[in-house]
């Protein structure tokens, strides 16, 4: 895997069964481990990440190592999506996960254990003009999220 080849993480055990993998990783600081499962579809795109038997600050890190930054492929939605970004992020929330289509992205910021997923509508001049709460992991964190959208829009 190209993508860990600048981290500490190796892969030391790598299991494939039916539309998933189990890797387990060592780290050299400080001895730390991992277990990680990876579930994909028939086009082989990763649609879950699952840590097993692993200290959260591993699976942190192991996320950040696997994971690659989303970027638009439109600019306009680059910038709504920045714009955004630094926005929600004083709330705590992060980018987990997105996909683009034609002037929206679908996405899901977590924090902690909460997830919420949204979608962000932006016009051609990369101005959002709207955001719509789709999901959230708990009712507990919407009032908390409504409040950081607030100040989003």
């Amino acid at each position: 895997m190209d993508r860990l080849k600048e981290s500490p993480w190796r892969i030391t055990r790598w299991q494939e069964d039916s539309y998933q993998v189990l890797m387990t990783l060592s780290s050299g600081e400080g001895g730390a481990a991992a277990k990680v499962r990876l579930y994909y579809d028939g086009a082989l795109s990763v649609t879950n990440v699952m840590c097993l038997e692993t200290a959260p600050e591993d699976c942190d890190s192991v996320g950040r190592a696997l994971s690659k930054p989303f970027a638009p492929v439109s600019q306009a939605l680059g910038e709504a999506l920045n714009d955004f970004l630094d926005r929600v992020a004083p709330g705590g929330f992060q980018l987990a996960n997105a996909k683009e289509s034609s002037y929206k992205i679908s996405l899901v910021l977590s924090r902690g254990e909460d997830a919420v997923e949204l979608e962000l509508n932006a016009g051609k001049d990369g101005m959002v003009s709207s955001i719509l709460l789709l999901k959230a992991t708990t009712e507990d964190v919407l009032p908390e999220v409504e409040s950081v959208l607030k100040g989003a829009q």
